[in-house]
This record gives structure tokens, C-alpha cells and sequence, in this order.
């Protein structure tokens, strides 16, 4: 059955009846009216789909190995699901429990409509649709097991705020071209972008970071190094490849009795906890109102004095709501340190830091925003003599990476006593001069020496090095406002999220 509306409006409405009536129960968007209900998948030739199960493959593969993934690996159905909200061609098609979420997506288009286009709120009656498979389902695939029918996934996803704000559930599809067999209503309507009908972009993909989104930074980040990977070797790119021996980033590489670990990396297992958060609870947050028109700098105190101790401690299990006052926005630079403060917000609170070390990386972070726009590089991010660092989270140092920097004082002082004791040795045997080097030669000379961070640091004093630095200068330097590709920015908030520190 297919309905006509005269407008955007009018289409919820109808939707929205039928769902009271009990007529319909999901609702799926599309930017044309004519388009027929298919996964991405299906609409790939066979070459890019099977590109596509190779990429889910990786994918896959990635989360068995990635602490906090696992739990996502042992449901597939919540692995397909995250894989579908996140852009990989699956078996999945999009509905909504709710027809103003269809609305949007039937009026979300990156390019510009054809003349006269039409769009359409596609509703399903999801008993229906189940009762037809179960009756009708072995006549029409015979010698088809019943596990292949079409079926309809209600999941709910832990830290998938996407899945959760979209109120979204799955048809998973396996049939080639679906509606030979069974038909779907539609309500058609002009299509039209920025309808005053449309709820707001950040209801439907939220501007804050889940832990779970954390996680996929790093799996995205290895995508892009596969395909710049590719990219040099279809060219025929002239490259110089280093074999790195398998134990360089430990200590043993050229200190073979070994580094013992400071004690106090014992007892650490907080820090490993991945927090179950729900969208609701979470979003949109607590409230900090800035006044836009006023000078950057005057913005920025203004947010930097609303973060008080007292409000970081009473708000941080939510997300960061800044937002500008009397419906206004920021200028483009307002815009990328609010977008910077709250992913910096979302990356510490859930973690045991204080609401005091919160509140100090969050005030360097805008002392440091500034220098980042004079042009200045992370490399010169604290000064002259600061100090370029990588840091990584595979063990044999290649895939997803970040970088910040750090003054060589402050790297000194969080080291472990037995690293730095270690390395003195290593140094000094290397070349004689280095007896009486100072402690600036030291911290520069010690990031070629492999060790993996708890060889390298004292928990405490990489605590430090974190929230007075590390966390700031990623944070400033890699954030980037500017499109959703943030998505693919690794920034690394916890002392045992990486493997790998120093120069890779």
C-alpha cells in the first residue's frame, strides 16, 4: 500500500497514526521514493561484496583481540549491528521503532535531490512480516533452511548510542530483491532537506564519544593505514622497509636481564573496566551555556570557570552539553574547542581519575588550544625543547597510533628508577660522553630505547605525564571539528591503553 502526503509533516503524522493504531511497528526512511528495501550489501557486485566480508572479516578479527570487544565478538547479531551503524556493508537493513527517526533519514541527502524527487517513510507490521515467512516462506525457498528466512533483530547494543538514539532495530535479508515476495507500505511525500519537522542531527547521531566508539577508533585508524598500505603498493611506490625485530619495543632488546616494574602497576585493574553507559542517561548531558558573540578568549574563560571542581564531580557520569546561548552559534574556532573539551570530558570521566586531575587536563587542554592555532606543531607543543612521542596499541608497534608531546623534566620524572638506571648504563656504554649528559640528553636519547610502558614509567608518574600533557597535546593537535571523521581519531586517555610509547 502506498500512501501520499503533502509534505514531510503530513508523512509523520499518517506514520505516526498508523504506529497507534497498531498498523505499523517499524519505519524505515528513504531519500527516494522509488528505491527498492535493500541492504548495502546487496547492492554491491559480487567483487565489492566480497571486499566487504573480507573487511567485516578484519573486523571481526579486530574485536577478538581488543579488550572491551569481547563481549561484542561472542554476539554476533551486536557485532553485525555495531559493523552496520559504523558504515560496513552487512545483511542488515535499518528500521526504527519510531517514525520521526525514519523522517530524518528520508530527508538526509549529501547530495542535492533531482527535480520533482520524491521520498518515503517505509512501514512495516512486524507480526505480519513474521507470519508470512513462517507460511508462506517454505513454498517460496524450498530446500531453504528456516534459519535463512528473512528475519527481524530487536538488540540492544551495549554503548551503541547510535543504535539507542535512532531507537533502531535490523532486518536481516537474505533474499535478492525482497519485495518480489513481500511488499512494504510506503508514505510518499516531496523530499525536502531542513524541515522544521526534522528533529536535529545530534538526536540521531550523537556529538559525543561512547566507550564503545573509543574502542573503534583504533580498528577504523587500521583501515586507513591498509589503504594508504595499498594505495603505495598499486602505485608502485618506491619505498625503504624496516624489519623491526619481534622483541624491540621490550626491554630485553638491548637490556637483557630485563626491567622490573614499578610496584605500583599492581592493583591497577580499574583502570581495564569498560563501563556499560546508556544513551538516556548519558545524553545530552550536563548543561554549560556560552555566549558566542563575545571575543575567543573571553568564551574561553567563561568555560573554563564553569568547570569547577564541584561541577565536574557532580556531572561526570553524563556526557558535555555546551552549547551557545539564544539559539546563536560558535565561529569555526569556538566550534573546535568545544568539540575538543568534550571529547577530552568523555575520555576521562568514566575513567578513576580525580575530578581535580580532570579539571587540570581540561585547563591545559584551552591554555593550550590557542598555541595550536597560532600554527604552531605538537612538536613545539610545550615549548622548544618538547618532545615529540608515539604511542600505540599493538604490541608489535604497526596499526592505530596517537602522538603528543611532553617536556623532557617531565618525561625524567615519570620514569621508572629502574628504566632510567638501565638506560644510563645502555647510553653511557654506547659512548663515554654520556656520563655527564644532562638529564634533557637523557629523556631524548631514552624514547630510542624500547620498553613498554610499564618498563618505562612508574604508574603513577605516567599517570601524571597523562593528565598534565599527553592528554592535552592529543587532544589539541589531533581532534578535528571540521567533518565526522573524528571517528577515526586515535587519542589514548588511560596509562594501559597502549603498548607502545616512545619513537615508533
Amino acid at each position: 500500500m502506498n500512501a501520499l502526503a503533502a509534505n514531510l509533516g503530513e508523512a509523520i503524522k499518517i506514520a505516526t497514526e498508523g504506529m497507534r493504531s497498531g498498523e505499523w511497528d517499524l519505519f524505515r526512511g528513504q531519500t527516494n521514493a522509488n528505491w527498492q528495501v535493500t541492504s548495502s550489501a546487496e547492492r554491491l557486485s559480487q567483487a565489492r561484496r566480497e571486499e566487504a566480508l573480507e573487511l567485516f572479516k578484519r573486523f571481526a578479527g579486530w574485536a577478538q583481540n581488543v579488550k572491551g570487544m569481547a563481549k561484542y565478538f561472542d554476539q554476533p547479531d551486536s557485532l553485525w549491528a555495531i559493523a552496520q551503524h559504523y558504515g560496513l556493508p552487512t545483511q542488515f537493513i535499518d528500521f526504527s521503532d519510531d517514525p520521526i527517526v525514519a523522517a530524518f533519514f528520508a530527508s538526509d541527502m549529501k547530495s542535492s535531490p533531482v527535480d520533482g524527487q520524491k521520498a518515503a517513510i517505509v512501514c512495516l507490521n512486524s507480526k505480519d512480516f513474521l507470519q508470512f515467512w513462517k507460511h508462506v516462506g517454505p513454498t517460496l525457498l524450498k530446500g531453504v533452511k528456516e534459519s535463512s528466512y528473512p528475519q527481524l533483530i530487536r538488540i540492544n547494543v551495549d554503548n551503541l548510542w547510535r543504535l539507542q538514539k535512532q531507537k533502531g532495530s535490523f532486518l536481516w535479508n537474505p533474499i535478492h530483491e525482497i519485495e518480489q515476495f513481500y511488499g512494504f507500505d510506503r508514505i510518499i511525500f516531496p523530499y525536502t532537506a531542513n524541515d522544521p519537522a526534522l528533529v536535529p542531527r545530534r538526536e540521531i547521531y550523537p556529538d559525543h564519544q561512547s566507550g564503545l566508539e573509543k574502542l573503534l577508533t583504533q580498528f577504523f585508524m587500521n583501515e586507513q593505514l591498509v589503504e594508504g598500505s595499498r594505495f603505495i603498493a598499486e602505485m608502485e611506490m618506491s619505498t625503504h622497509r624496516i624489519n623491526v625485530p619481534d622483541d624491540y619495543y621490550d626491554s630485553v632488546s638491548w637490556y637483557p636481564v630485563g626491567i622490573v616494574p614499578s610496584p605500583d602497576w599492581q592493583g591497577t585493574e580499574a583502570w581495564d573496566e569498560h563501563h556499560v553507559e546508556h544513551s538516556e542517561s548519558v545524553l545530552p548531558g550536563a548543561s554549560i551555556e556560552l555566549d558566542p558573540s563575545r571575543p575567543f578568549d573571553l568564551v574561553s574563560k567563561a568555560l573554563y570557570e564553569a568547570l569547577t571542581p564541584s561541577f565536574i564531580e557532580s556531572s561526570r557520569k553524563q556526557a558535555l552539553n555546551i552549547k551557545p546561548v539564544d539559539g546563536a552559534e560558535f565561529d569555526p574556532t569556538g566550534a573546535h574547542l568545544v568539540t575538543c573539551i568534550k571529547r577530552l570530558w568523555n575520555g576521562m570521566r568514566t575513567l578513576p581519575y580525580t575530578s581535580a586531575e580532570m579539571r587540570l587536563a581540561l585547563c591545559r587542554a584551552m591554555e593550550l588550544f590557542p598555541v595550536a592555532h597560532e600554527g604552531r606543531s605538537d612538536h613545539e607543543a610545550l615549548g622548544p625543547d618538547s618532545l615529540y612521542v608515539e604511542m600505540g596499541s599493538d604490541s608489535d608497534g604497526r596499526g592505530a597510533y596517537s602522538r603528543g608531546a611532553v617536556t623532557p623534566r617531565a618525561l625524567i620524572e615519570a620514569c621508572n628508577p629502574a628504566f632510567l638506571h638501565a638506560a644510563r648504563q645502555k647510553l653511557a656504554g654506547d659512548s663515554p660522553t654520556f656520563r655527564d649528559a644532562a638529564d634533557e640528553y637523557l629523556a631524548s636519547a631514552s624514547l630510542y630505547l624500547g620498553a613498554r610502558p610499564w618498563e618505562r614509567f612508574t604508574f603513577s608518574g605516567l599517570r601524571k605525564l597523562m593528565v598534565e600533557q599527553l592528554i592535552p597535546t592529543q587532544i589539541i593537535w589531533r581532534v578535528d571539528f571540521s567533518s565526522d571523521g573524528d571517528l577515526r581519531t586515535v587519542i589514548y586517555f588511560s596509562p594501559k591503553e597502549f603498548r607502545v610509547f616512545g619513537l615508533a
